[in-house]
């Protein structure tokens, strides 16, 4: 929610734990997420694992948001832009401190859902060494819509805990942190399936040493997820009501290293080199009795399907004057991907697809360029104005290339669109190659009524865009779904955004008042077609205003959301209208006592 905050993103329902954020409409894995340093693959045919889902929000503290061009030492394998998020820096003791300690903890009730939850952070630390804990616990039932109908599948339960070790002696800092999550169950109203389980653990070794004019910051990881998917409870209306289990085990593993360097006083060097290993498995077990729709044999989805990236990157951010700043970047990202012999759960069904697909070459790589130019031109104390091109890559992931079953049951499990379309990888696919160019406007000012306003049109062409091309459509029901096979097409996106905020009193008397808004419109489109790409968020408008006084703060929100027009038809995108939503909240903080409602 804090992301789709940030002028550019809009979000992506994905179940009740995390939403999928889009940067200028090119989400998922379009945009580079980042957990603590880490990169995190979602390990599911269906997406039910994002990256940002495997931090709490009680224990993330800053995030970074850039939509659109993104400098190469913060991209990389994406095109849409990066979200950052860390976890709380270690706490040493200091001044006449022999140990320091401090902890909070938070707990939260909604009735709608009867959603509640709560979390646990405690610090105890020396002048050199550190140890932190952090614990999260949440869990909800089905809520209820505004005329008090149950929206099924929303029901979920989540645990997350980290343990972290820190070391620091003059400008050196180690830092481990080991990580565990639970989700024992969660449902997804917008998918066939539902999660029945999803254990993933962490480790997180981070490395930092700050010099005159630089420093040096490298992370190296692991994490492993077993997932499982499965009709939920909600779905027990399914029109073949059965066990339908789905087991996933995914495995990352890599390493980040990037030095920063001052030169002359005027020129930031920063060079870098990371790697990410995945390795992923996908096998549905046979259900007795079905066969051979789903047995005798375990439907094997993904075979030992890998994914590894090397990239290596170095840009030079100057600043020539006071008035010019220029940033310049180049990068490169070798992907290797690669999938082992599959098979369906009988030779009758699924058989012909299986051997079509195990006798194709599935070792694909892909030599892929980023660069990015951009120039920042200050005239004076209230204005900037900057412009800049990127060129930026994507290669695509496992399942986009390797789900290889056309068989309406099994490409109905492949999809983390929420559409109930039916999707089959193809391994041809190229690499996704974006040409973006934005320009941006801000004026600011005033010491007793602050205010600043920001402007950023923008334009971005890819080519060979993973879109879809039509297998076959069918009925279910009185709604029509497309069998979609992945694609290479070009497309079109552009767009602007314009941001703002103004403190129009700040008194003793009348405490502090903050006006802010975020508007943003684009248009998507495929260029041989002029049809409308997936899932591009209309013209919305976000408003808000909060008083705060002695302690307490209030506010109002609106947020107004235009009818979608531009649609994808293939996808049978639905036409929707437009809507507003109203907000108040309110609070208390004293001392440490913080009440919200």
């Amino acid at each position: 929610e804090l992301a789709g905050e940030a002028p550019g993103v809009s979000l992506r329902d994905n179940g009740q734990l995390a939403s999928v954020p889009l940067l200028h409409g090119l989400g998922d894995e379009r945009a580079k997420l980042l957990v603590n340093g880490m990169t995190v693959s979602s390990a599911c045919a269906n997406h039910m694992n994002p990256p940002l889902s495997y931090l709490a929000p009680s224990q993330g503290v800053e995030m970074t948001v850039m939509a659109g061009i993104t400098p190469v030492s913060m991209g990389g394998d994406s095109i849409g832009g990066t979200i950052a998020v860390e976890s709380r820096r270690p706490v040493f003791a200091s001044g006449s401190e022999q140990v320091h300690e401090e902890g909070t903890f938070t707990g939260f009730y909604r009735s709608n859902g009867r959603n509640y939850g709560g979390s646990l952070t405690e610090w105890m630390s020396g002048r050199n060494l550190a140890l932190g804990y952090a614990g999260s616990w949440t869990t909800n039932d089905d809520y209820t819509d505004g005329s008090g109908h149950k929206v099924t599948s929303t029901y979920a339960q989540s645990t997350d805990h980290a343990v972290t070790l820190s070391a620091k002696e003059g400008r050196n800092l180690l830092t481990v942190e080991a990580g565990l999550h639970h989700t024992p169950y969660q449902g997804f109203p917008n998918a066939q399936m539902d999660m029945v389980r999803n254990y993933a653990e962490s480790l997180n070794l981070h490395y930092h040493r700050s010099f005159e004019g630089g420093g040096l910051d490298a992370h190296a990881f692991w994490q492993g997820t077993w997932h499982s998917m499965n009709i939920g409870r909600d779905k027990s209306t399914f029109p073949m009501p059965m066990w339908i289990p789905m087991n996933t085990h995914g495995r990352d593993l890599g390493y980040t290293a990037k030095f920063e360097v001052l030169l002359a006083d005027r020129h930031t060097v920063r060079v870098g080199n990371e790697l990410h290993r995945f390795v992923l498995d996908d096998r549905w077990p046979a259900v007795a009795g079905t066969a051979p729709m789903m047995g005798p044999d375990t439907f094997v989805n993904i075979n030992d399907g890998r994914r590894m990236r090397l990239g290596t990157f170095a840009e030079v951010a100057s600043r020539w004057n006071p008035q010019w700043m220029t940033l310049f970047g180049l990068r490169n990202d070798t992907v290797r991907s690669n999938a082992g012999p599959v098979q369906g759960y009988s030779d009758m069904m699924y058989g012909a697809d299986a051997a079509a697909f195990n006798a194709l070459n599935r070792a694909k790589t892909d030599v892929n360029f980023d660069v990015t130019g951009s120039v920042r031109f200050e005239p004076n104390t209230s204005s900037t104005y900057e412009f800049g091109y990127a060129r930026k890559a994507r290669s695509p992931n496992l399942y986009e290339r390797y789900a290889w079953s056309t068989n309406m049951m099994a490409s109905g499990m492949i999809g983390w669109f929420g559409d109930g379309n039916y999707y089959v990888g193809n391994v041809g696919l190229k690499p996704e190659t974006a040409n973006t160019v934005s320009g941006t406007a801000s004026w600011h000012g005033g010491t007793g009524t602050p205010w600043a306003i920001k402007l950023t049109p923008y334009l971005t062409y890819i080519q060979d865009y993973v879109d879809v091309d039509t297998l076959m459509t069918t009925m279910y029901g009185m709604s029509t779904f497309a069998q979609l096979q992945f694609a290479n097409h070009n497309g079109r996106i552009y767009g602007t955004d314009l941001s703002g905020s103004a403190v129009p009193w700040n008194s003793p008397t009348f405490g502090q008042g903050e006006i802010s808004a975020v508007a943003g419109w684009l248009h998507g489109e495929r260029t041989d077609t002029s049809t409308g790409l997936y899932q591009m968020m209309p013209l919305n408008l976000r408003i808000a205003f909060e008083e705060e006084l002695k302690g307490f703060k209030a506010g109002l929100g609106i947020q107004t959301v235009d009818r979608k027009s531009s649609v994808d038809p293939k996808r049978f995108e639905q036409k929707t209208p437009g809507y507003t939503l109203f907000n108040v909240h309110a609070g208390y903080r004293r001392g440490h006592f913080l009440a919200n409602a």
